[in-house]
Protein backbone atom coordinates (compact mmCIF):
# COMPACT_ATOMS: atom_id res chain seq x y z
CA UNK A 1 0.00 0.00 0.00
CA UNK A 2 1.43 3.34 -1.01
CA UNK A 3 1.57 6.25 1.42
CA UNK A 4 -0.40 9.03 -0.14
CA UNK A 5 -0.21 12.07 2.09
CA UNK A 6 2.88 14.28 2.05
CA UNK A 7 2.46 17.03 4.62
CA UNK A 8 5.45 19.35 4.37
CA UNK A 9 6.75 20.86 7.61
CA UNK A 10 6.16 24.40 6.38
CA UNK A 11 7.48 25.81 3.12
CA UNK A 12 10.20 27.37 5.28
CA UNK A 13 11.83 23.95 5.76
CA UNK A 14 12.73 23.96 2.08
CA UNK A 15 14.74 27.13 2.25
CA UNK A 16 16.79 29.56 4.35
CA UNK A 17 19.75 31.74 3.48
CA UNK A 18 22.96 32.99 5.03
CA UNK A 19 25.65 35.00 3.39
CA UNK A 20 24.07 36.60 0.32
CA UNK A 21 25.83 39.84 -0.45
CA UNK A 22 23.76 43.02 -0.44
CA UNK A 23 24.52 46.66 -1.12
CA UNK A 24 22.96 49.52 0.79
CA UNK A 25 20.44 50.08 -2.04
CA UNK A 26 19.68 46.44 -2.86
CA UNK A 27 18.17 44.85 0.21
CA UNK A 28 14.51 43.86 0.36
CA UNK A 29 13.96 43.99 4.10
CA UNK A 30 15.64 43.82 7.48
CA UNK A 31 15.03 41.25 10.21
CA UNK A 32 16.23 42.37 13.62
CA UNK A 33 18.39 44.95 11.90
CA UNK A 34 20.05 42.41 9.59
CA UNK A 35 19.70 43.18 5.89
CA UNK A 36 18.07 40.53 3.69
CA UNK A 37 19.29 41.06 0.15
CA UNK A 38 17.00 41.21 -2.84
CA UNK A 39 18.44 37.89 -4.03
CA UNK A 40 17.96 36.20 -0.69
CA UNK A 41 14.35 37.28 -0.51
CA UNK A 42 13.69 36.22 -4.10
CA UNK A 43 14.84 32.68 -3.37
CA UNK A 44 12.09 32.46 -0.77
CA UNK A 45 9.65 33.98 -3.25
CA UNK A 46 10.73 31.43 -5.87
CA UNK A 47 9.63 28.63 -3.53
CA UNK A 48 6.33 30.38 -2.87
CA UNK A 49 5.74 30.71 -6.62
CA UNK A 50 6.25 26.97 -7.07
CA UNK A 51 3.95 26.17 -4.16
CA UNK A 52 1.14 28.42 -5.40
CA UNK A 53 1.30 27.11 -8.96
CA UNK A 54 1.38 23.48 -7.82
CA UNK A 55 -1.90 24.06 -5.99
CA UNK A 56 -3.67 26.51 -8.27
CA UNK A 57 -1.99 26.25 -11.65
CA UNK A 58 -0.26 29.04 -13.55
CA UNK A 59 -3.50 31.06 -13.61
CA UNK A 60 -3.41 31.44 -9.81
CA UNK A 61 -1.85 34.90 -10.21
CA UNK A 62 -5.10 36.21 -11.66
CA UNK A 63 -6.88 35.43 -8.37
CA UNK A 64 -7.11 37.39 -5.16
CA UNK A 65 -7.69 36.41 -1.54
CA UNK A 66 -10.14 38.59 0.34
CA UNK A 67 -9.19 41.57 -1.79
CA UNK A 68 -5.43 40.91 -1.72
CA UNK A 69 -3.71 39.76 -4.92
CA UNK A 70 -2.23 36.28 -5.04
CA UNK A 71 1.15 37.86 -5.74
CA UNK A 72 1.05 40.01 -2.63
CA UNK A 73 -0.03 37.02 -0.51
CA UNK A 74 2.94 35.05 -1.88
CA UNK A 75 5.31 37.94 -1.20
CA UNK A 76 4.11 38.22 2.39
CA UNK A 77 4.34 34.44 2.81
CA UNK A 78 7.97 34.66 1.70
CA UNK A 79 8.63 37.23 4.43
CA UNK A 80 6.89 35.03 7.00
CA UNK A 81 8.88 31.97 5.96
CA UNK A 82 12.12 33.88 6.02
CA UNK A 83 11.38 35.22 9.50
CA UNK A 84 10.49 31.73 10.77
CA UNK A 85 13.81 30.38 9.51
CA UNK A 86 15.87 33.21 10.94
CA UNK A 87 14.15 32.87 14.32
CA UNK A 88 14.92 29.15 14.40
CA UNK A 89 18.52 29.48 13.25
CA UNK A 90 19.13 32.09 15.94
CA UNK A 91 18.42 29.38 18.54
CA UNK A 92 20.89 26.86 17.07
CA UNK A 93 23.88 27.66 19.26
CA UNK A 94 21.82 27.67 22.44
CA UNK A 95 20.35 24.28 21.52
CA UNK A 96 23.80 22.89 20.58
CA UNK A 97 22.68 22.18 17.04
CA UNK A 98 25.53 21.01 14.82
CA UNK A 99 25.74 19.65 11.29
CA UNK A 100 27.51 16.32 10.75
CA UNK A 101 29.12 14.72 7.69
CA UNK A 102 25.85 13.16 6.60
CA UNK A 103 24.20 16.57 6.74
CA UNK A 104 27.02 18.07 4.66
CA UNK A 105 26.61 15.39 2.02
CA UNK A 106 22.86 15.99 1.82
CA UNK A 107 23.40 19.74 1.72
CA UNK A 108 25.72 19.42 -1.28
CA UNK A 109 23.19 17.32 -3.21
CA UNK A 110 20.22 19.52 -2.31
CA UNK A 111 22.16 22.69 -3.14
CA UNK A 112 22.85 21.43 -6.64
CA UNK A 113 19.20 20.47 -7.06
CA UNK A 114 17.90 23.86 -5.90
CA UNK A 115 20.37 25.81 -8.04
CA UNK A 116 19.42 23.77 -11.10
CA UNK A 117 15.73 24.26 -10.34
CA UNK A 118 16.18 28.04 -10.33
CA UNK A 119 18.48 27.95 -13.37
CA UNK A 120 21.74 29.80 -13.92
CA UNK A 121 20.28 32.73 -15.86
CA UNK A 122 17.50 33.35 -13.37
CA UNK A 123 19.88 32.94 -10.43
CA UNK A 124 22.13 35.61 -11.91
CA UNK A 125 19.18 37.94 -12.41
CA UNK A 126 18.07 37.30 -8.85
CA UNK A 127 21.58 37.97 -7.56
CA UNK A 128 22.34 34.59 -5.98
CA UNK A 129 25.31 32.29 -6.59
CA UNK A 130 25.88 28.59 -6.09
CA UNK A 131 27.59 29.45 -2.82
CA UNK A 132 24.50 31.35 -1.70
CA UNK A 133 22.33 28.36 -2.58
CA UNK A 134 24.55 26.19 -0.38
CA UNK A 135 23.80 28.63 2.45
CA UNK A 136 20.10 28.28 1.74
CA UNK A 137 20.19 24.53 2.17
CA UNK A 138 22.52 24.69 5.17
CA UNK A 139 20.05 26.84 7.07
CA UNK A 140 17.30 24.49 5.99
CA UNK A 141 19.08 21.63 7.75
CA UNK A 142 19.73 23.71 10.85
CA UNK A 143 16.05 24.69 10.88
CA UNK A 144 15.01 21.04 10.63
CA UNK A 145 17.24 20.05 13.55
CA UNK A 146 15.76 22.83 15.68
CA UNK A 147 12.29 21.59 14.74
CA UNK A 148 13.21 18.02 15.72
CA UNK A 149 14.52 19.10 19.12
CA UNK A 150 11.45 21.19 19.90
CA UNK A 151 8.97 18.47 18.90
CA UNK A 152 10.66 15.29 20.12
CA UNK A 153 8.71 13.21 22.61
CA UNK A 154 5.26 14.49 21.61
CA UNK A 155 2.58 12.29 23.19
CA UNK A 156 -0.78 11.64 21.54
CA UNK A 157 -4.13 11.74 23.33
CA UNK A 158 -5.97 8.71 21.96
CA UNK A 159 -9.42 10.23 22.45
CA UNK A 160 -8.36 13.33 20.49
CA UNK A 161 -6.91 11.15 17.73
CA UNK A 162 -10.10 9.12 17.47
CA UNK A 163 -12.10 12.31 16.97
CA UNK A 164 -9.59 13.40 14.33
CA UNK A 165 -9.84 10.02 12.60
CA UNK A 166 -13.62 10.17 12.40
CA UNK A 167 -13.52 13.73 11.08
CA UNK A 168 -11.00 12.99 8.33
CA UNK A 169 -11.88 9.45 7.32
CA UNK A 170 -14.63 10.13 4.80
CA UNK A 171 -12.87 13.04 3.12
CA UNK A 172 -9.42 11.42 2.99
CA UNK A 173 -10.13 7.74 2.34
CA UNK A 174 -9.98 8.10 -1.45
CA UNK A 175 -6.34 9.19 -1.24
CA UNK A 176 -5.41 5.85 0.30
CA UNK A 177 -7.04 3.78 -2.42
CA UNK A 178 -4.98 2.27 -5.23
CA UNK A 179 -6.30 4.11 -8.29
CA UNK A 180 -5.37 2.91 -11.78
CA UNK A 181 -5.72 5.51 -14.53
CA UNK A 182 -5.19 6.14 -18.24
CA UNK A 183 -4.36 9.48 -19.78
CA UNK A 184 -4.65 11.41 -23.00
CA UNK A 185 -1.82 13.95 -23.06
CA UNK A 186 -1.23 17.13 -25.07
CA UNK A 187 1.93 19.30 -24.67
CA UNK A 188 1.74 22.88 -23.45
CA UNK A 189 1.02 25.59 -25.99
CA UNK A 190 3.33 28.45 -26.83
CA UNK A 191 2.25 31.96 -25.89
CA UNK A 192 0.89 32.71 -29.36
CA UNK A 193 -0.87 29.38 -29.97
CA UNK A 194 -3.74 27.31 -28.59
CA UNK A 195 -3.37 24.38 -30.96
CA UNK A 196 -2.82 21.72 -28.29
CA UNK A 197 -5.57 23.03 -26.04
CA UNK A 198 -7.92 23.05 -29.03
CA UNK A 199 -6.99 19.42 -29.72
CA UNK A 200 -7.73 18.53 -26.11
CA UNK A 201 -11.14 20.17 -26.33
CA UNK A 202 -11.83 18.28 -29.57
CA UNK A 203 -10.85 14.99 -27.92
CA UNK A 204 -13.08 15.75 -24.95
CA UNK A 205 -15.92 16.46 -27.32
CA UNK A 206 -15.56 13.03 -28.91
CA UNK A 207 -15.58 11.34 -25.50
CA UNK A 208 -18.69 13.27 -24.51
CA UNK A 209 -20.31 12.16 -27.78
CA UNK A 210 -19.80 8.54 -26.80
CA UNK A 211 -16.55 7.59 -28.55
CA UNK A 212 -14.61 5.00 -26.55
CA UNK A 213 -11.82 6.50 -24.40
CA UNK A 214 -9.19 4.09 -25.76
CA UNK A 215 -10.07 5.03 -29.32
CA UNK A 216 -9.75 8.75 -28.55
CA UNK A 217 -6.51 8.08 -26.69
CA UNK A 218 -5.03 6.27 -29.68
CA UNK A 219 -6.05 9.10 -32.00
CA UNK A 220 -4.89 12.08 -29.93
CA UNK A 221 -2.51 11.26 -27.07
CA UNK A 222 1.08 12.45 -27.51
CA UNK A 223 2.58 10.51 -24.59
CA UNK A 224 4.85 7.56 -25.35
CA UNK A 225 2.87 5.07 -23.27
CA UNK A 226 -0.87 4.54 -23.47
CA UNK A 227 -0.96 1.80 -20.84
CA UNK A 228 -2.85 2.13 -17.52
CA UNK A 229 -0.75 2.98 -14.46
CA UNK A 230 -1.10 3.52 -10.72
CA UNK A 231 -1.69 7.07 -9.52
CA UNK A 232 0.99 8.15 -7.04
CA UNK A 233 0.90 11.15 -4.72
CA UNK A 234 2.92 14.03 -6.17
CA UNK A 235 2.71 12.69 -9.71
CA UNK A 236 0.65 15.70 -10.85
CA UNK A 237 -0.25 19.18 -9.61
CA UNK A 238 -2.55 19.22 -6.58
CA UNK A 239 -5.49 20.49 -8.64
CA UNK A 240 -5.25 17.49 -10.95
CA UNK A 241 -4.77 14.99 -8.13
CA UNK A 242 -7.77 16.34 -6.23
CA UNK A 243 -9.88 15.70 -9.33
CA UNK A 244 -8.54 12.18 -9.81
CA UNK A 245 -8.98 11.15 -6.19
CA UNK A 246 -12.66 11.97 -6.37
CA UNK A 247 -13.55 10.43 -9.74
CA UNK A 248 -15.54 7.17 -9.57
CA UNK A 249 -14.36 3.97 -11.19
CA UNK A 250 -14.88 4.36 -14.92
CA UNK A 251 -15.13 8.13 -14.59
CA UNK A 252 -13.48 10.52 -17.06
CA UNK A 253 -12.11 13.94 -16.13
CA UNK A 254 -12.51 17.09 -18.12
CA UNK A 255 -9.55 18.79 -19.80
CA UNK A 256 -7.07 19.48 -16.99
CA UNK A 257 -4.05 21.75 -17.32
CA UNK A 258 -0.78 20.69 -15.71
CA UNK A 259 2.65 22.25 -15.59
CA UNK A 260 3.69 20.44 -18.78
CA UNK A 261 0.49 20.37 -20.81
CA UNK A 262 -3.15 19.27 -20.94
CA UNK A 263 -4.61 15.97 -19.76
CA UNK A 264 -7.80 13.95 -19.96
CA UNK A 265 -7.91 11.01 -17.52
CA UNK A 266 -10.00 7.90 -17.10
CA UNK A 267 -10.16 5.96 -13.82
CA UNK A 268 -9.75 2.33 -14.86
CA UNK A 269 -10.11 0.76 -11.42
CA UNK A 270 -10.14 1.56 -7.71
CA UNK A 271 -8.83 -0.93 -5.14
CA UNK A 272 -10.07 -0.01 -1.67
CA UNK A 273 -7.51 0.68 1.01
CA UNK A 274 -7.00 -1.51 4.04
CA UNK A 275 -8.54 0.09 7.13
CA UNK A 276 -5.46 -0.56 9.26
CA UNK A 277 -3.32 1.23 6.68
CA UNK A 278 -5.73 4.18 6.62
CA UNK A 279 -5.68 4.47 10.40
CA UNK A 280 -1.89 4.25 10.47
CA UNK A 281 -1.58 6.93 7.79
CA UNK A 282 -4.01 9.30 9.50
CA UNK A 283 -2.23 8.77 12.82
CA UNK A 284 1.06 9.80 11.20
CA UNK A 285 -0.57 12.93 9.79
CA UNK A 286 -2.15 13.72 13.16
CA UNK A 287 1.23 13.49 14.89
CA UNK A 288 2.79 15.75 12.25
CA UNK A 289 0.04 18.33 12.67
CA UNK A 290 0.46 18.34 16.45
CA UNK A 291 4.21 18.76 16.09
CA UNK A 292 3.67 21.67 13.70
CA UNK A 293 1.35 23.35 16.19
CA UNK A 294 3.91 22.99 18.97
CA UNK A 295 6.76 24.21 16.83
CA UNK A 296 4.87 27.17 15.40
CA UNK A 297 3.87 28.32 18.89
CA UNK A 298 7.50 28.12 20.04
CA UNK A 299 8.77 29.91 16.95
CA UNK A 300 6.24 32.69 17.44
CA UNK A 301 7.68 33.22 20.92
CA UNK A 302 11.15 33.52 19.43
CA UNK A 303 9.83 36.05 16.91
CA UNK A 304 8.05 38.17 19.51
CA UNK A 305 11.08 40.40 20.07
CA UNK A 306 12.13 40.58 16.43
CA UNK A 307 11.51 43.52 14.11
CA UNK A 308 10.83 43.14 10.39
CA UNK A 309 10.94 46.16 8.08
CA UNK A 310 10.56 46.30 4.30
CA UNK A 311 12.78 48.41 2.09
CA UNK A 312 9.84 49.58 0.00
CA UNK A 313 11.98 50.95 -2.84
CA UNK A 314 13.37 47.48 -3.58
CA UNK A 315 10.52 45.34 -2.26
CA UNK A 316 7.84 47.01 -4.39
CA UNK A 317 9.87 46.46 -7.57
CA UNK A 318 10.11 42.69 -7.04
CA UNK A 319 7.69 40.72 -9.22
CA UNK A 320 6.66 37.12 -8.73
CA UNK A 321 7.33 36.59 -12.44
CA UNK A 322 11.02 37.37 -11.93
CA UNK A 323 11.48 34.33 -9.67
Amino acid sequence: MKRIFSFVIFILCLIGLCGCSSSVSDYALTIDGNRISRGEYMVYLHEQKKSFEERGGVDIWEADFDGTSAEEVAKQNAINSLTLVKAAVAQADGLNVELDDEDRSEIAAESSELYNDIGQDKAENMGVTEEDINGIVEESHIQQKVYDLVTEGVEINEADFEAYFQEHYNSEISRYNDITIKQIYFPSDTEDSTVHYDEAVAAMGEINAGVDFDEVQEKYSQSESKDPYLLEDGMYDDVIEDELYHLPEGGVSGVLEGADGYYIFKVVSIDAADMDAVREGLRAEYVREKKMEIYQAQNEQWQSGMTVEKNDVVYNEISIMDC
